[in-house]
């Protein structure tokens, strides 16, 4: 679909055949380097059923594979909700671990896909923390999750070294009965924003989510500002406008929309629909390519295969035409 402010680039491209090898390829998430993707996802190859593993993947702009798939974990525990973030020299990679204590593990990835050191665990508070969410300021990244198994329900904030050492303790950014996961996070220079989603009372899983600005050390700035309806909102800041995707049900079938937000969180042209077709879409992520003016985005995709559903991973790119004015 194109309008004025935005062009989908080419066809989507299928980036896992896991299907091949007995296993589902699920929770992908992207990075930009300045001259390749990085993707990290969970992997369930044969004989992983209850213990999938989160693998790691280089592609050329056009998304042609670069290499092998490098495996990052290798525990007899369930992985889930992998974040890949590049920051500058190498990647920072979270993820919910469900170990007796459940955490979110971090740890730093070489450009290569090698892990640089021991991973850490980033997350103090007890509960169920998943869907963790990285941003890096030049110095530090901040972290996001949502835990359910606390009351109320919340959004918590912690800081991590570039070296890969938690900085000081966890912060509530949000406590809320009617959350609804995740709670992206980037750094706009100065300070980070963040959205964040409430259920509608008209049912889920359509929520309102918000655009949130917070300190460095995530204190809230200003007020909450409301960005769209939909789900699992996944954000970038290009260093001019905020870039959203997210997914909604409108017609009874998962599809993935993306919008363009000025700084002030006015919706900018109008959202585009990225995917469409029979096939339910979701667990989207996006980043921005300065290089070449263009969002790319990853998402899972539930394809029939042989009678079988089975999930995948699929990229594709919108070119921006009209820049924020």
């Amino acid at each position: 679909r194109i309008n004025p402010d935005g062009t989908k680039i080419g066809d989507d491209i299928q980036v896992t055949t896991t299907y091949a090898e007995g296993g589902d390829s699920f929770d992908a998430s992207l990075a930009w380097s300045g001259s390749e993707y990085g993707l990290s996802w969970v992997d369930g190859r044969p004989n992983r059923p209850q213990r999938p593993e989160i693998y790691f993947a280089r592609f050329d702009r056009n998304g042609e594979k670069l290499g092998t798939d490098t495996r990052i974990t290798d525990a007899p525990t369930y992985k889930e909700s992998p974040f890949l973030l590049w920051n500058g020299n190498e990647y920072g990679l979270a993820w919910h671990d469900n170990r007796d204590e459940q955490v979110i593990p971090f740890a730093r990835i070489s450009r290569d896909g090698v892990k640089l050191a021991s991973e850490i665990h980033a997350s103090n508070v007890g509960g169920y923390p998943n869907v963790p969410m990285l941003a890096w300021n030049g110095m530090e990244y901040g972290l996001s999750w949502f835990n359910t198994q606390v009351s109320p329900p919340s959004i918590f904030f912690t800081r991590v070294s570039g070296a890969g050492n938690k900085i000081g303790e966890d912060v509530v950014i949000q406590s809320d009965n009617g959350i609804a996961k995740p709670a992206p996070i980037t750094w706009l220079g100065g300070q980070y924003a963040m959205t964040w989603g409430r259920n509608i009372e008209t049912g889920f899983p359509d929520t309102t989510f918000y655009l949130r600005k917070i300190s460095s050390e995530g204190q809230q700035i200003g007020r909450d500002l409301p960005i769209a309806e939909g789900s699992s909102p996944k954000m970038v800041w290009t260093g001019a406008e905020y870039g959203v995707v997210w997914h909604h049900d409108w017609n009874r079938n998962m599809e993935l929309y993306f919008g363009r937000f000025d700084p002030n969180g006015n919706e900018i042209g109008e959202t585009i629909r990225i995917t469409n077709d029979r096939n339910s879409s979701y667990g989207a992520d996006l980043v921005w390519n300065e290089q070449q003016r263009e969002y790319a985005f990853s998402w899972v995709e539930g394809i029939y295969e042989s009678g079988l559903e089975v999930d995948e991973i699929k990229f594709t790119r919108v070119q921006i035409i009209q820049p924020c004015p």
